[in-house]
């Protein structure tokens, strides 16, 4: 569930999954321990796909960084799971929204699970090209 690695650039990292045999007060499984690790010295805690963005920000604050949690499925090309097609327009609105949920600041964007193979470059570029764009923009405007 937990993994800790210490890199040799003296970057401590935690990978979260969500913890779901556990709640908060809130009945909040996805980000049941956050706030405990933020507080644990980590440097960054990396989410997967499956951590509520809404509430991580808002319980490590500005203590930790976060890294993730970019859905890889929203670089495949054609209609997704969610019957929208995949396209250059709906990576440009889903980065702005992951910047959106966690800010620009202490955050690594990536993908939330890695790249499967089935990406479109072109589409893994629209994301890497709005993620410095718009964090550009929103940090200008701080």
């Amino acid at each position: 569930m937990f993994l800790s690695i210490q890199c040799t650039c003296d970057l401590t990292l935690l990978h979260l999954t969500p913890y779901h045999n556990q709640t908060n007060n809130n009945n909040d499984t996805n980000s049941y321990a956050n706030e405990k690790l933020s507080h644990m010295g980590f440097d960054v805690i990396t989410m997967d796909g499956e951590v509520e963005r809404s509430t991580a920000r808002d319980i490590v604050g500005d203590k930790t960084g976060l890294q993730g949690n970019y859905n890889p499925r929203e670089l495949i090309p054609g209609v997704g799971e969610d019957g929208e097609d995949k396209t250059a327009d709906t990576v440009r609105a889903s980065a702005k929204q992951l910047l959106d949920d966690l800010g620009p600041q202490r955050l690594i964007a990536n993908l939330g699970e890695g790249l499967g193979g089935k990406e479109s470059p072109e589409l893994v570029q629209v994301f890497i090209d709005t993620i410095h764009e718009y964090s550009e923009e929103l940090i200008k405007k701080d």
